[in-house]
């Protein structure tokens, strides 16, 4: 480190080695009092990826961290001030004391990546007019529902302040023009668009998601940050008991080859599974294949979809704004009521925002059973509504396998037919397919999913 006391410049060089991948380094600087900004550059050798953030004074501990912002390897230049800070970031005061760049080494080669950081402490402030600040006022929307109902929406979307394309009033727009009720900003190990969250119009979901060198985790209904700084089994759990603690709602993402994988487990303690991520035929079989896996085993175990939209303003045929559509069922439209339709397996994931619907119930002697509720094995009547299905097929699932199919013949239809649940079930749960020559495997890559529902859990 090189610090210049008349230019209130640190200029760090560093190299990094290969076993030091996937781990974290710190940066240490004091900023003096009148400080009224801070700007930081760094780069790094083509073959590497690092990515960059900051810590205000005070611990660095995992979870009690001054966290002040987080922009991956995306930014290669960062301000950080009182009235603006370039988008990841907190605008806040520059306090005095001793801070930290912390550099998050991704992929390092063979022969080590070199860093080259500077840092600068500035009297004056950073203004910029293309962002706002203002605190969350979007946790109920205008639109309130008398009776229960399906909503849809996107939760896995992200904005400028990570990595996405689009700001959040461009987002809010478009997930309007689609017809959804909900999205989920869930930016990459940032809250700083938490400020920027206003809408009235549609309901935004505060998210986070935590993106750690071995798998990533949305947390849903944040209003405070989550350390994303989970380096071992333990870490994971402390986080987990954190997020629980706080009410918010983790859900593992994309399990699945180019996901990147879930290298955590845990997944049953977690409750939740991104099963669907972007168009079905991104791998999505390998996530299906794992939640039936888990919910064979008898672990309660709900699906969740996400577009995972980085990209509104360039053409993407895999990751588009309600590709998937989750729908969840609730009594009102606000965050509380849609996480804990969630937290109950009232949920639905289809292809779009207007592509086939499913749902479902069972009934035994005048007692109707829904999505996410238990029952005890033995003769049940299963009534299944479809809506906009035509030209699909109905596949019946436990863990014995596909159980029942039949064709879908018209838009709007409804099946009713008796079943004999026993203990080797376990679950039951629906999937509209396309018709094909592999309808009867349950994880093809040539078959493409357009609904799937959440299940009923048979125990003994």
């Amino acid at each position: 480190m090189r610090k210049d006391s008349n230019l209130l410049k640190y200029t760090y060089t560093l190299k990094f080695l290969r076993d030091e991948e996937g781990d974290y380094r710190y940066l240490r600087f004091k900023v003096k009092r009148g400080t009224k900004s801070i700007s930081i550059s760094y780069e790094y050798d083509e073959e590497c990826i690092v990515d960059i953030g900051v810590f205000g004074p005070g611990s660095l501990d995992l979870i009690r961290a001054n966290f002040r912002g987080w922009s991956g390897s995306n930014r290669k230049r960062i301000y950080l001030g009182e009235k603006w800070s370039t988008p990841g970031y907190i605008a806040e005061p520059i306090e005095e004391g001793v801070w930290h760049v912390i550099l998050g080494l991704y992929k390092i080669p063979e022969d080590g990546c070199k860093v080259h950081v500077n840092i600068m402490l500035l009297e004056d402030s950073v203004h910029s007019i293309s962002y706002v600040s203002e605190p969350v006022n979007s946790a109920t929307c205008k639109r309130s529902l008398q009776e229960g109902g399906w909503l849809k929406g996107d939760l896995h979307v992200h904005t400028m302040h990570s990595d996405g394309d689009s700001e959040i009033h461009e987002i809010v727009e478009w997930a309007r023009h689609l017809g959804l009720d909900f999205i989920g900003l869930t930016d990459h190990n940032t809250i700083s668009h938490l400020r920027e969250i206003r809408s009235k119009e549609l309901l935004v979901i505060p998210g986070e998601e935590l993106t750690t060198y071995r798998g990533h985790m949305n947390v849903l209904g944040v209003n405070k940050w989550v350390d994303f700084r989970i380096k071992c089994e333990n870490d994971l759990l402390r986080i987990l008991s954190y997020i629980n603690r706080e009410g918010f709602l983790p859900i593992v993402n994309h399990p699945k080859s180019l996901g990147p994988k879930w290298e955590w487990g845990h997944i049953e303690e977690i409750g939740f599974l991104e099963v669907w991520q972007g168009i079905w035929e991104f791998n999505n079989y390998e996530s299906l294949r794992l939640w039936d896996m888990l919910l064979s085993k008898g672990f309660h175990v709900f699906a969740i979809g996400g577009s995972d939209v980085h990209r509104l303003k360039t053409l993407d045929f895999v990751f588009k704004l309600s590709t998937p559509t989750t729908w969840v069922y609730t009594e009102k439209l606000d965050v509380a009521e849609i996480l804990a339709g969630i937290r109950n397996g009232k949920v639905v994931i289809t292809e779009g925002a207007n592509g086939p619907f499913i749902n479902y119930y069972l009934i035994n002697r005048g007692k109707r059973f829904r999505m996410g509720d238990s029952l005890t094995p033995g003769k049940y009547k299963l009534v299944t509504y479809v809506e906009r299905g035509k030209g699909s097929k109905l596949r019946i699932i436990t863990a014995r396998g596909i159980i029942y199919m039949t064709d879908i013949t018209e838009n709007h239809a409804s099946h009713s037919i008796d079943v004999n649940l026993n203990e080797e079930d376990v679950f039951l749960r629906l999937e509209l397919v396309n018709p094909g020559p592999y309808t009867d495997e349950l994880y093809s890559k040539e078959i493409a999913i357009k609904a799937l529902t959440n299940p009923i859990f048979i125990i003994p």
